[in-house]
């Protein structure tokens, strides 16, 4: 009996010094982590107890530690992204609207009727530029906050590129491009949104006359499942991009921004791409660069 009764005091001496050592170890992260949380330290929690249940609440505090830091770094980022893309559109909208002004005193003063052709056209072209800016920046803010819903209908999608073709013809003569186009002549019937779809092309064939050099080529193929589009530019010498980020947001590789790309044509065309269940990918090779569009075919 009293064996027993001296084995039970040692055993609760001993659940008594353990528990004392868990109560140190608890109040020890609970000091790491005022510190932390006081002087914004990046510090991980450190441990002495050798114990499979301290051990695992050290990691797992440490692994809410370590994503709270990794979300507060992307916010930081998209703040700094945020900020650089209002100082980029600020200096995009406001080049074409001073030259406005000045523009429309030598439009009222021009005597000619060629003079004044010359003027109003400048000033159409200033126009266009800005509508352009500020409906890729609603297009893309509608896609961030959720609102955008896509009217899912059946067109055909030849045709309507065929028709964004043409929309585009001034600005391929005025490049002096004779683009290579490849289109079914056939009815090819896809499940989407015209509207989408049109802004899809209409950016990517934006993007071609920004960067291209002097040849555009677009060509269309169909499977029994799905129609393929290809649109590929040669690229200007001097191109410096990056393949990995060209549908990254506020991604542009012009970084002295003189060809007025807000860096929003092709994540808008991605993000529009998949809300119609589409697939989007691009490439560079042999100095051209090239996207691919892919839609399950009707």
């Amino acid at each position: 009996m009293k064996i027993a009764f001296i084995l039970l005091l040692a055993a609760f001496v001993l659940l008594i010094i353990k528990y004392a050592r868990y109560r140190r170890q608890i109040a020890d992260i609970c000091r790491q982590l005022a510190f932390n949380r006081r002087e914004k330290s990046n510090i991980d929690i450190r441990t002495s107890l050798d114990c499979h249940e301290i051990i695992e609440l050290r990691d797992c505090v440490n692994g809410v530690l370590t994503d709270a830091r990794n979300e507060c770094a992307h916010y930081i980022q998209q703040e700094t992204h945020t900020k650089e893309l209002i100082t980029d559109l600020a200096h995009d909208i406001r080049t074409p609207l001073t030259s406005l002004d000045g523009y429309f005193d030598l439009l009222c003063d021009a005597d000619l009727h060629d003079e004044r052709e010359k003027y109003k056209n400048i000033i159409t072209e200033r126009l266009r530029l800005l509508w352009d800016l500020l409906e890729q920046l609603f297009t893309y803010a509608k896609l961030q906050n959720g609102s955008y819903k896509p009217e899912i209908e059946t067109f055909d999608c030849g045709q309507m590129l065929c028709d964004i073709l043409l929309s585009f013809y001034e600005d391929f003569r005025l490049r002096g491009i004779e683009p290579n186009i490849d289109i079914l002549d056939s009815e090819c019937m896809i499940l989407g949104d015209k509207v989408a779809f049109g802004r899809v092309v209409q950016n990517i064939l934006r993007n071609a006359l920004l960067h291209g050099r002097d040849s555009i080529s677009i060509s269309m193929c169909a499977t029994a499942t799905k129609v393929v589009f290809t649109f590929r530019n040669n690229l200007d010498r001097d191109w410096s991009g990056d393949i990995n980020k060209v549908f990254e947001r506020f991604y542009t590789a012009d970084k002295s921004r003189t060809n007025h790309s807000s860096g929003l044509g092709l994540p808008v065309a991605r993000q529009l791409t998949e809300a119609m269940n589409g697939k989007i990918s691009a490439d560079v090779s042999d100095g051209d660069f090239m996207i691919r569009l892919e839609f399950l075919r009707q």
